[in-house]
This record gives C-alpha cells, sequence and structure tokens, in this order.
C-alpha cells in the first residue's frame, strides 16, 4: 500500500510503500513545543520503502536534555 504525508503548508510532501517498521508517541516537553500539543506521532519506514521526497526538510538537534535526538521539520 502507498502512503502520502506532507505538512502543514504542503512545501514537503514524502511517499512510502508498505507498513512502517515501527510507530511511536512522544510526549516529551520538546515533542509538545514542537507541535503545540500533548505530543507527536511517528511512523517509521525503511529507507529502501521511500518512493519520492519533495521538497526541503530541516532539522534540529540542539536537546540539551536529549543529547542525540533529532527533529526533521
Amino acid at each position: 500500500m502507498e502512503r502520502t504525508a506532507s505538512c502543514g503548508c504542503g512545501d514537503l510532501r514524502i511517499a512510502v510503500n508498505g507498513d512502517p517498521q515501527d510507530c511511536w508517541v512522544c510526549h516529551c516537553d520538546y515533542c509538545q513545543r514542537a507541535t503545540g500539543s500533548i505530543g507527536q506521532l511517528a511512523a517509521v519506514y525503511r529507507e529502501e520503502d521511500v518512493l519520492s521526497v519533495e521538497g526541503d526538510a530541516s532539522s534540529y538537534s540542539d536537546f540539551p536534555k536529549y543529547p542525540g535526538a533529532e527533529k526533521y521539520f
């Protein structure tokens, strides 16, 4: 099954094939701030399941309480 996701403004889109390898929800204060909600949901796919990426993503990794953590926007 092919799935497509996009950011809120539609400038970044990704298409994947198949089922996610993992799914998780995080309620840490950084995820709450990033989403403006009670947490964040993620579906993790293998790189070979990514069919296309349109647009430019950016990342942020300055999380003093969570060294090594990286968020993509």
